[in-house]
């Protein structure tokens, strides 16, 4: 008798679209069968229903300590069970930014609270390079920013990147490369300088930015065979650059947003969509959903980041949207409206960021794995609305969207919260 018993479609990213019963008791999958198995609950799901490994986004911001206003582990976490979302990649670019192994037990002791699975990638400036291998053991990776953007992480030098890279690989730990040249951006902010339109800061971080920043990272983490994470591509010429080089030490990610939206939609939403990497063009958008499709891309991270609306609608906003709270009603979109199919989408949601992160206990659905489930309904529509939200800003860029579909409940580590039909 097990505590759990599920029993539907499974989605496996190795092994497919499989009719199973699934076992858990005490967290963890003790069985999968094509029997009946018996529960002390026990869920029989309809034919619509697919049974995913718990999704996991790497690269979310929870802004906590020190932006708690905007997010924390409770908040947070709510938002990625709305979102069938399991565990999540908090970046360390806080107030306090995550340098030192003080920081990071303080952060990682704030995070007992949350109740999904919370990673925490360390940071790196100039000034800590001494704290990395004091860092590494309670981290999976680190992140690296090449430009500025949210807090104060920047490392603009880029023979000081390889120096550090350099550290880092000695500890054998990947890292999250954020990838735009500074120098190329001061030079475009300073071309557009009184100039207004409401995709100004697209062209202010302009491609050749992220291009250059990619071009360089590739050299240096090939150099010191680095495990490496490009995250979120927003350039179909990025994407390009780095399927060249592509090896099974380098992946890339892709947002929500830039699979969905283009500089153009800022005519109407504003700054609510500024985001670093920026939006680009139609063709930008539509190469990415093709690399998506065709395997091109690793993984699908919201780079949730969440401010508030009066911070969106000042007269110089921070970057930055939320996006846990849509995840699984965007992977839906993903694969009704493009086609893309389910044992594919478990291997991006969750199965590549899994081996990224070297966690040997989930990304699939197999004996003896956490517990961690996403279950997504096909059949009906899911309208956004501000009050269905669960982040605590309260908004998000896709607002008013019908997306197919809805996610009928996220289960981790055994417990069952449900969102839709159950």
């Amino acid at each position: 008798m097990y505590d759990l018993v599920i029993s539907g479609k499974v989605v496996d990213p190795i092994d497919g679209v499989y009719d199973a019963d699934i076992g858990i008791s005490k967290g963890i999958i003790q069985k999968i069968s094509g029997n009946e198995l018996k529960g002390e609950e026990e869920k029989r799901l309809n034919g619509s229903q697919l049974i995913f490994p718990g999704f996991i986004d790497p690269h979310v911001h929870m802004r906590c300590p020190g932006w708690d206003y905007k997010e924390d582990f409770v908040t947070g976490s709510r938002a990625a069970i709305h979102g069938g979302v399991t565990t999540v990649g908090d970046m360390p670019n806080l107030p306090q930014p995550i340098v030192t192994k003080e920081r990071l037990l303080r952060k990682m002791q704030l995070a007992s609270g949350a109740t999904v699975d919370v990673l925490h990638l360390g940071g790196v400036n100039r000034d800590n390079l001494g704290d990395v291998k004091k860092i590494a053991p309670f981290v999976p990776a680190f992140k690296i920013y090449t430009a500025e953007s949210t807090g104060k992480l920047t490392l603009d030098n880029w023979l000081r990147i390889d120096g550090v890279v350099k550290i880092i690989s000695e500890v054998r730990k990947p890292i999250t490369f954020h990838c735009e040249d500074q120098g190329i951006i001061d030079k475009s902010k300073a071309a557009l300088e009184g100039k207004n339109y409401p995709w100004k800061h697209c062209d202010e971080r302009p491609i050749e930015s992220e291009v250059r920043a990619v071009e360089r990272v590739l050299a240096i983490v090939k150099r010191y065979k680095t495990t490496a994470n490009i995250a979120h591509v927003s350039a179909k010429e990025s994407l390009m650059l780095i399927n060249e080089n592509k090896s099974g030490r380098l992946t890339c990610e892709v947002t929500p947003h830039h699979l969905y939206f283009t500089k153009q939609d800022m005519k109407r939403l504003g700054n609510m969509l500024k985001i670093n990497c920026p939006l680009r063009e139609e063709k930008d958008r539509k190469a990415l959903i093709g690399g998506l499709k065709d395997g091109l891309i690793d993984m699908l991270a919201t780079d949730h980041a969440p401010h508030t609306l009066d911070e969106k609608m000042s007269n110089n906003p921070p970057a930055g949207m939320p996006g846990l709270d849509t995840y699984g009603n965007f992977v839906l979109y993903l694969m009704i409206n493009h086609g893309i199919k389910p044992q594919i989408i478990a291997r991006f949601t969750s199965y590549n960021a899994a081996r990224y992160f070297g966690l040997a206990d989930r990304g699939r659905i197999k004996k003896g794995f956490i517990a961690n489930l996403t279950v997504l309904d096909k059949k009906g529509r899911t309208r956004i609305r501000k009050e269905d939200l669960k982040t605590k800003c309260r908004w998000s860029p896709f607002e008013g969207v019908t997306f197919p579909g809805s996610v009928a409940a996220t289960i981790v580590r055994g417990k069952v919260y449900r969102n839709g039909m159950w």
